[in-house]
């Protein structure tokens, strides 16, 4: 058996959705940029301004202690790719990376794994290696 319950036109207006009306703390999309805001300031502020500002100074001669520089385009990019001691640097750092980055993931997998199991003691190693 069906339940009918029927509404005045009046009780359907009160339950429809304001549409756009009301305070700004109301709507979710305005409320949620603007609790953006701080955190997108801090990253501006600290990590892409500092980014574009040291690309900028990579083209030109500036020296610490000084005022005065100019604009050399790719020059510093040039010297060091005809540099030895920068081509040595390439070489040890991809031969760190190609002989550090396997071993550790496979090390950390391998942890993981094992302090997931269930074993005696095993809260006990858990936070002795997750609390440090």
């Amino acid at each position: 058996m069906a339940l009918a319950q029927s509404t005045s036109a009046a009780d359907q207006s009160q339950l429809q959705p304001v549409g756009g009306r009301g305070s700004i703390f109301q709507r979710d999309g305005v409320l949620a940029w603007l609790f953006m805001i701080p955190g997108w300031s801090i990253l501006v502020l600290f990590m892409a301004y500092p980014f574009f500002l040291g690309i900028y100074l990579s083209l030109t001669d500036k020296m610490l202690g000084f005022s005065k520089y100019n604009y050399i385009g790719l020059d510093n990019y040039r010297y060091l790719w005809d540099d030895s001691i920068f081509q040595q640097t390439l070489r040890n750092t991809a031969i760190y990376g190609i002989g550090t980055v396997p071993f550790k993931l496979l090390f950390g997998l391998s942890l993981a794994l094992l302090l997931n199991r269930q074993f005696r003691f095993s809260r006990f190693f858990r936070a002795g290696l997750l609390l440090p």
